[in-house]
């Protein structure tokens, strides 16, 4: 039996969180053009960056999931939460009738849903370095965890 370090399994998430956004992005494309049984190769690059568009959201999560392992349970519980909270706000905000102001408060509606807006540069860089930063101290305090 091989030994698997930490930070191979740390990395590994992030990987295969990207590629499972560019894999979705190409599937979406192709079903799409498939579906308008059109021949455009330029729409399925367009799902790609769309569903790239969601990666910082990837790089949050993978950094808040290391935080949470590295620090105590209650802030576990605050990464399932915020999780639980963002998805509940995003896709029964019309069922439950909330105010609009509340559907700002979602991680998932930060970013632009492209293609049907235009792309921020603002909002994705932002959630990026956050994102980035999470993944780091996470990752810092995950190699320094003593697992018992």
């Amino acid at each position: 039996m091989q030994r698997v370090s930490r930070l191979k399994v740390y990395y590994s998430s992030l990987i295969f969180g990207t590629l499972a956004i560019l894999i979705n992005g190409f599937c979406l494309g192709i079903a799409a053009t498939s579906s308008m049984q059109a021949n455009n190769g330029k729409f399925i690059i367009t799902c790609i960056k769309a569903s790239l568009n969601q990666w910082p959201l990837v790089c949050l999560f993978v950094g808040l999931m290391l935080l949470s392992l590295s620090l105590s349970i209650f802030v576990g519980w605050l990464v399932y939460g915020l999780l639980g909270y963002s998805f509940c706000v995003t896709y029964f905000a019309v069922l439950l009738d909330l105010p609009k102001w509340m559907m700002h408060t979602s991680l998932f509606n930060v970013l632009t849903k492209m293609p049907m807006e235009k792309f921020d540069l603002m909002s994705f860089a932002i959630l990026t370095g956050i994102g980035i930063l999470a993944m780091l101290l996470g990752g810092i305090l995950y190699t320094r965890k003593e697992i018992v």
